[in-house]
């Protein structure tokens, strides 16, 4: 395997490494340790695989240092007798790009590796590792609050960190990269002190929940009021999944035998049902209702109606005969 080969297997195990970070974190912050410690096995097995990687290629840079270098120095010595134009096909070395290189590609095409070097040039080189630490905090507040945050954890919330399509389009829109830097220390409602004390957050007064099962049987059943703890009524028996009761009829003759062939009759009982009263109870402080920034009575109410209409529906899925509730 050559060396080209080995750098593109080991960029493959490091983004799979990095992604199972960011999984790992992301899962963390939500308090799911099961699935965080399987993306750091999976990061540790992918970091272990990079390393083999390296050791590979750091087998080959001693294998090319130990080679003859004689027939190279010979073809070099060859080259440097030939005409300028014979090495016109010989490939450039590859130099590492500038700031300002990278200013300059962004600002006129190919802005992949060049946001990169520009983000890391205003950010640090610790960017990617800082950015994806100030998700897992933000996921970690709006889960939790001020209440589990660290002191790092809130020192990144009060970062303001640029997204790369961000970098570049203030490089394109004609900033350099120190009016970028000094951007970061304007006042700005990202950073407390600077700003962020005068702006309130966008708080709105709606309780997301989860959308209700649909029900359908209440309608397509025979609804009646009492005022007993229990209902009786008469019923036919005799019945099966064919007959409702035990009446037969007999096929003859014009002219039966008897009219005792053709005998039936239907039996009678009684069924009786008992009245159950759907109940449920939540305790809510007066200083609840009258502070909070959403109605708690019709958010109590609501899902009150929504639970007594849910075990309706099943009670009518489950029962064998007849089901009554009020």
């Amino acid at each position: 395997m050559d060396r080209k080969t080995l750098l593109e297997q080991k960029a493959r195990y490091r983004a799979a490494a990095e992604l199972a970070v960011e999984e790992s974190s992301k899962a963390m912050a939500s308090d799911d340790m099961t699935t965080a410690n399987t993306k750091s096995a999976e990061a540790d097995g992918y970091i272990a695989k990079a390393e083999n990687v390296q050791a590979q290629i750091d087998r080959l840079d001693k294998m090319d240092a130990l080679k003859d270098k004689e027939p190279e120095k010979a073809e070099t010595a060859t080259k440097t007798n030939r005409l300028p134009f014979d090495d016109a096909d010989a490939p450039e070395p590859e130099e590492e790009m500038s700031v300002s290189k990278a200013v300059y590609v962004m600002q006129f095409g190919e802005a992949g590796k060049a946001v990169d070097v520009v983000t890391k040039d205003v950010f640090g080189k610790d960017y990617n590792v800082n950015r994806q630490a100030q998700k897992a905090a933000f996921s970690k507040y709006l889960r939790y609050g001020n209440s589990r945050l660290t002191a790092k954890d809130a020192d990144l919330l009060n970062e303001l960190i640029y997204t790369p399509e961000v970098v570049e389009a203030e490089v394109k829109a004609g900033f350099t990269v120190q009016e970028i830097k000094s951007n970061k220390t304007v006042q700005q409602e990202a950073a407390l002190e600077l700003g962020g004390a005068l702006v309130p957050e966008d708080w709105r007064a709606e309780v997301l929940k989860r959308m209700m099962g649909m029900t359908i049987m209440r309608g397509r059943a025979r609804i009646v009021t009492t005022v007993r703890d229990a209902i009786e009524w008469p019923r036919l028996e005799g019945g099966d999944e064919r007959y409702t009761s035990g009446v037969r009829v007999t096929w003859v003759d014009e002219v039966p035998d008897s009219a005792a062939v053709a005998q039936t009759n239907f039996t009678l009982g009684t069924v009786k049902v008992p009245v159950h009263t759907v109940m449920a109870r939540t305790d809510v402080s007066r200083n609840l209702l009258e502070d909070a920034g959403v109605s708690v009575s019709d958010l109590v109410g609501g899902l009150f109606a929504e639970e007594r209409g849910s075990g309706e529906e099943g009670k009518f899925l489950v029962c064998k005969e007849i089901c009554l509730h009020i």
